[in-house]
């Protein structure tokens, strides 16, 4: 819920972004939302504070990604720029694993043919593509309108939790999902542009 706001924050920050307060009110509704989705019931536990941690990280450098890969596309490319993403993404994953490295070469080791292409698809077609999609989105519009689409996520993921896992939903789902919509709505919409005599086409004669 947080990574699309602190993104947008960076860009203000950093990059000079214009958010109008539509648009934060957006932001709000959709935190909203994503809280009413998560804690409706309390199913489950929270996670630990190990899980928080490496959650808050993850947010935090994909909103330094989205903040400083703006300029470096225009100055690199996107291509170089996805390629640097996924090369530090993967060294920092290896740092990670060194303190049980035994443990986990094992598990690698006894992989199968499909969960090595599970891997292939997922790190490198999905987050390759996904990466280069993303860049190309912030390339053209501010990183705070690409960041509010991700609160889709949610919503597309109760849908295909119910279609692909038949999972039963609770009103949460219902009123989140309201929640975020609205908030997207409210977020992207394009401000009403005022008329000015000058803009006024010239009359004939």
């Amino acid at each position: 819920a947080l990574d699309p706001l602190i993104s947008s924050l960076g860009a203000a920050m950093f990059l000079h972004e214009r958010i109008p307060g539509r648009r934060w009110a957006g932001f709000g509704l959709a935190i909203l939302g994503v809280a009413c989705m998560s804690l409706w019931r309390r199913e489950a536990g929270l996670p630990g504070l190990a899980a928080n941690l490496l959650i808050t990280l993850s947010f935090v450098t994909e909103a330094i990604w989205s903040v400083m890969g703006k300029p470096l596309i225009e100055r690199w490319g996107i291509p170089k720029v996805t390629a640097l993403a996924l090369a530090a993404g993967s060294i920092a994953n290896a740092l990670l694993l060194l303190p049980d490295l035994s443990r986990h070469a094992s598990r690698f080791q006894a992989l199968s043919l499909e969960g090595w292409l599970t891997l292939a698809l997922l790190g490198w077609v999905m987050t390759a593509f996904g990466y280069n999609a993303w860049y190309l989105v912030i390339r053209e519009a501010p990183v705070s309108v690409a960041s509010m689409t991700i609160y889709l996520q949610p919503v597309v993921a109760t849908l295909l939790s119910v279609v692909l896992a038949g999972a039963v939903l609770h009103a949460g789902h219902a009123w989140g999902s309201a929640a975020i919509t609205l908030g997207l709505l409210l977020g992207l919409r394009s401000p009403r542009r005022l008329r000015h005599p000058e803009d006024e086409p010239p009359v004939p004669g």
